[in-house]
């Protein structure tokens, strides 16, 4: 009886507004949000629902705006008791979709053709994402963090360097340095229809560490465009890009190139995303490690369930500067899954290893063999609360650990670092 009682408050608070002749007349705005403080799942859908219809008569933007809000919280309060439910999962979908927030939308969308849907609404799902793709949209996140990080520089604390059987004990060894940062991101992207089946790309990203010690300070600017070219199921974009780093406040390299980035969709629950890229990046101060860099991917995401999303990928990297024993080509694995708990939880665990191998010897500075090689791995675990949202930013921690073994004396690495973010999404 105790957990009913909020619920028969906010019904009794949502139609004391409401007129005789409901449903003609929705309640308005202010008292349908108080009826988003129940725990009743169904209460919750008719709120969401009744906001939803609201929307569609609303007499102002701004009104319409504010019932399709309230639509959302109720629907996101619904799943994050129960995140198998299908219904408001659609709901919110919809939601979002005429909102506009089309990235958002999608999620949900793909999300609920991972269930057991008839034939009907999955036609209607596909209806919804074939028109988000070729109308015109833009979309963007913003975030930031507190990054506490226990190797910033990623610095190998070894204090012996071996000459042949000599071992030679070094004055000044390099200690890691520790501490907690502040980090600031953002991305922007904007689709711009030309024809049926052709979009205009811009894309905009920036990246700021900002640390105690300000040899750490980074700041990192990329912007790239160009047409997306949608095919069926494959949406393929060929992008011109530029970027531009900055470390402790001096500009320190640019670079400019191609991407090409493409999705393409096989069946309602598997999408691969093939990838290639190749620049060309001219350092301020330290010429000889000017010179092409290239990498080329597969990755895959598998909606096993509406709660499940499986990742994987496989890539190749490669650079050819200047400075031969730089020279390298790398391959890497990833893996990841995400999974939605009850209560709101949602948690992410992320693997991945990658090895380089340098095309010169390295002579004296490598142990064993003459070539060096280097292996990488790292551990991501990252939580975040669905229904959670300060002024529409989203709390997030993640913990990572990272790992560098190589046979070059002097480039092993031991890291621990994090996030305790708010990321909002546009």
């Amino acid at each position: 009886m105790t957990r009913l009682l909020p619920a028969l408050l906010a019904a009794l608070l949502v139609l004391a507004g409401a007129p005789s002749s409901a449903p003609a007349q929705a309640p308005p705005p202010a008292q349908l949000e108080v009826g988003l403080v129940s725990a009743d799942p169904e209460f919750l859908f008719w709120v969401g629902r009744t906001a939803m219809m609201a929307a569609g008569g609303a007499g102002s933007d701004e009104e319409r705006e504010r019932y399709l809000r309230i639509a959302v919280r109720a629907f996101e309060r619904i799943l994050a008791l129960d995140p198998g439910e299908v219904r408001p999962r659609l709901e919110l979908a919809r939601a979002f979709f005429l909102m506009g927030e089309d990235s958002r939308a999608r999620e949900q969308f793909e999300k609920a053709l991972a269930g057991d849907l008839p034939p009907a609404v999955k036609g209607n799902i596909a209806a919804h994402l074939d028109l988000m793709q070729r109308r015109k949209r833009w979309f963007a996140t913003l975030g930031f963090a507190l990054a506490p990080d226990s190797n910033i520089g990623a610095s190998d604390d070894e204090d012996t360097f071996h000459l042949g059987p000599l071992a030679l004990r070094l004055n000044d060894p390099a200690e890691p340095d520790s501490g907690i940062g502040f980090h600031t991101w953002g991305n922007a992207q904007y689709f711009h229809p030309l024809r049926r089946n052709l979009n205009w790309r811009a894309v905009a990203d920036v990246s700021l560490w900002d640390y105690p010690n300000r040899p750490f300070d980074r700041l990192w600017l990329g912007a790239r465009t160009g047409p997306q070219f949608l095919l069926g199921p494959l949406a393929l974009s060929v992008l011109a890009e530029a970027g531009h780093t900055r470390r402790a406040d001096r500009p320190e390299s640019d670079e400019f190139g191609v991407r090409i980035e493409s999705s393409l969709r096989l069946g309602q629950r598997l999408t691969l995303y093939p990838q290639a890229r190749w620049i060309e990046r001219r350092y301020r101060d330290i010429g000889d490690q000017d010179g092409p860099h290239w990498s080329a991917g597969l990755s895959a995401g598998f909606r096993a369930t509406p709660r499940l999303t499986l990742r994987g990928g496989l890539r190749m990297t490669g650079s050819r500067p200047e400075r031969e024993d730089y020279r390298s080509r790398g391959r890497g694995l990833d893996l990841g899954a995400s999974y939605d708990f009850r209560f709101g939880v949602t948690a992410a665990l992320d693997a991945s290893v990658a090895r380089t191998a340098f095309e010169p010897d390295w002579g004296l500075l490598t142990r064993g063999e003459a070539k060096r090689r280097d292996r990488v791995r790292s551990y991501r675990l990252s939580l975040h609360h669905r229904g959670w949202k300060l002024r529409g930013f989203a709390p997030r921690l993640s913990v990572s650990r990272e790992e560098r073994d190589s046979n070059a004396q002097l480039q092993n690495y031991r890291r621990w670092h994090g996030e305790i973010a708010l990321v909002r999404r546009f």
